[in-house]
């Protein structure tokens, strides 16, 4: 399943495969690396509102508190930018992974066709079972896939951070 979609003879599905492949990897990388992003942003957002907290109750300067928002304020914006790349990176992903699997699952369906034998009796709904069954087998490995990139990706970046 794998050979006839990676080492397709048609050029053109074949480097899609590949390209595919390395933007699925590409997607992963960027999802661990925005997790990083974001528990670092937690760390300094978390700090700005201990240090308003620990210091509003003794103090009712109206300045120091407006100093105290601005700072957060800040840190919330900060947070925007963070998180601005995945509103963009995730729709077109999601469309680059779709016609990936798409692309792979046609694959497979020209392979099984090219390989029928029609001279055995018609069974009914086979043609609808094929589809099926590459539909399960692409949704299902994509799935796995994404797991377990997910889970080696975010232990690589949180090692040296759980090492400090």
């Amino acid at each position: 399943m794998f050979r006839e979609f990676f080492c397709c003879p048609r050029f053109g599905t074949r480097v899609f495969a590949w390209l595919g492949l390395c933007a699925f990897f590409g997607h992963q990388i960027f999802r661990a690396y925005l997790k990083y992003a974001i528990n670092e942003w937690y760390g300094g957002f978390y700090d700005v509102l201990q240090q308003a907290v620990e210091f509003s109750s003794g103090s009712a300067d109206d300045e120091w508190r407006a100093v105290q928002r601005g700072k957060i304020w800040d840190q919330l914006l900060s947070f925007g930018w963070v998180v601005a790349p995945a509103v963009v990176v995730r729709p077109i992903s999601g469309y680059i992974r779709n016609r990936w699997v798409l692309a792979w699952r046609l694959t497979l369906v020209e392979t099984y066709v090219a390989l029928w034998d029609t001279t055995l009796p018609p069974i009914e709904g086979a043609s609808q079972r094929v589809h099926e069954d590459t539909l399960r087998f692409a949704a299902g490995l994509q799935s796995c896939v994404a797991t377990v990139l997910d889970a080696i990706f975010t232990l690589a970046i949180f090692c040296p951070l759980l090492w400090r």
